[in-house]
């Protein structure tokens, strides 16, 4: 056997278990239905989408006498929109500010054949490297061709555009702003949407670690940021993944080059973990809010 023949059994030994862990979270019942179940059909759950293809959406009504408007929050893919930090934290806080809040779980990605997508999978470093390469692409042709990587992609950005678009026609009830929050890879669908027009835009968009789990597809990110017309708050830790990082000084050369009106980036200090981080999150929101006059 080669090196690269080993290399290659290698590195599957190593991913094997990260792969069959992956499988079995498809293969249990949607997370919409078995994690979100949990809550008062009657108050917090709204389902929603078409009957052959339904998911759920958590409200939250305004507690102030006057209502702002309404924030679609969107966690990252494999994340629930009631979890502790970040999304969760959000949801259960802008209510008391004036804002009603929905909160979707992104539609899960798995193939022809209900397996795990490419497109989900960590970039995962090969063993055999010393030191690993922190900008290594995925290397696509390994799994799927090309044009199956694409269809995949673009099968994905619709059924979150259809999550999204039913989403939207609930908080088209509520007078004014429309505001939409969202964290990780679905922050990053969610700017190519936007820029591509497909998605009827937002009053606002705050991206939280915004990223996609590829290199080249990456850096199309920081210029669908920048193209979009919608005001974009786009907020970063140093604790997040590098994906995130590698176009962090990327994100606004873009939008100073292509003349993006209201785009402000800031770095979030603390991990999720940290008592306090939330709390700079909101202090952040709030005051881009107050810049837009809101």
């Amino acid at each position: 056997m080669d090196n690269s023949a080993f290399h290659r059994l290698k590195r599957f030994i190593v991913t094997l278990p990260l792969i069959a862990f992956s499988l079995n979270a498809f293969a249990a019942p949607p997370a919409d239905e078995a994690t979100l179940a949990r809550y008062d059909r009657d108050s917090e759950l709204v389902p929603l989408g078409e009957p052959d293809n339904p998911f759920s959406a958590l409200k939250l009504e305004a507690l102030t006498p006057q209502t702002k408007g309404v924030v679609i929050l969107v966690p990252d893919w494999g994340s629930q929109p009631d979890e502790q930090f970040g999304v969760g934290y959000l949801r259960r806080l802008l209510p008391s500010h004036g804002w009603v809040t929905l909160a979707i779980t992104p539609p899960p990605v798995v193939d022809d054949e209900n397996h795990v997508s490419p497109l989900d999978k960590a970039d995962e470093m090969d063993p055999s490297r010393s030191a690993p390469d922190p900008l290594k692409p995925y290397q696509a042709d390994e799994w799927l061709s090309e044009e199956s990587r694409q269809q995949q992609i673009e099968a994905y950005k619709t059924a979150l555009l259809q999550r999204m678009e039913a989403t939207v026609k609930v908080s088209s009830q509520y007078p004014g702003f429309y505001l939409v929050i969202a964290q990780g890879s679905s922050a990053g669908w969610l700017a190519q949407l936007y820029a591509e027009e497909k998605l009827a835009p937002a009053d606002a968009f705050v991206t939280i670690g915004a990223y996609l789990p590829e290199h080249q597809l990456n850096r199309t990110l920081a210029t669908a940021m920048a193209k979009t017309s919608i005001p974009v708050l786009d907020l970063y830790s140093r604790y997040d993944n590098r994906w995130v990082q590698d176009t962090v000084t990327l994100r606004p050369q873009l939008a100073n080059k292509y003349f993006k009106l209201h785009y402000r980036q800031r770095e979030l200090f603390g991990d999720v973990a940290f008592s306090r981080s939330d709390e700079r999150l909101w202090k952040e929101i709030y005051g881009w809010l107050t810049y837009l006059g809101w």
